[in-house]
């Protein structure tokens, strides 16, 4: 129920987009996220504090609004995920892009996504994560201000589910164009046995 909650006071909808659930779930584990931090981070991003973000391959950069005259800046950088080939994945179940991209794709598929030892959560660890706040030079922690962006990541995965792919590095044009070659293909097959 909780969970529920907060994904209905950050605007993003479960039923709407199964990615950014999925994000907000990589965010929310209970061995990897979990202290007063988080919930102010959670704060910070409904206040719209996070001023600006830019999401490219692997990288996520944002200026956040602090107590200071200057905003923090936020990087967090995710290793390239290599551990599950999206594509055979699509193409034994006969997923087509605008299908995968809109998450509807097979509970099987999507339990193996989030695999704690060979989905998306098993590299949560291995995030290089760093602000210019002084809690986290000092410290080190994961601040609030990167809670923050992670969430601001989440709300712009809601509007633009292709995000998700390239966080993870994951070409979202070679994605594509494999996926709409192939799907004609699969079909042609199908067709044929059944003759």
């Amino acid at each position: 129920m909780k969970k529920n909650i907060k994904k209905k006071i950050l605007n993003i909808n479960r039923q709407a987009n199964w990615w950014a659930d999925c994000w907000i779930c990589f965010i929310d584990g209970e061995d990897f996220f979990s202290n007063k931090r988080q919930v102010r981070g959670r704060k910070l991003c409904m206040n719209n504090a996070v001023k600006d973000i830019v999401i490219n391959q692997g990288k996520i950069i944002t200026n956040i609004k602090g107590t200071a005259p200057n905003s923090y800046c936020v990087e967090i950088d995710i290793p390239p995920f290599i551990k599950w080939d999206i594509v055979k994945m699509c193409q034994s179940s006969g997923i087509d892009y605008s299908s995968l991209i809109a998450g509807n794709i097979p509970k099987r598929m999507k339990n193996s996504i989030k695999n704690i030892d060979y989905g998306i959560f098993s590299i949560r660890y291995k995030l290089k994560l760093s602000c210019t706040c002084p809690d986290h030079m000092k410290g080190g922690y994961i601040c609030k201000h990167i809670y923050a962006s992670f969430y601001k990541a989440g709300q712009k995965i809601q509007k633009e589910p292709e995000l998700f792919f390239i966080i993870f590095q994951i070409k979202i044009e070679r994605l594509q164009q494999i996926l709409i070659n192939s799907r004609p293909l699969l079909i042609k097959k199908k067709t044929k046995c059944n003759l």
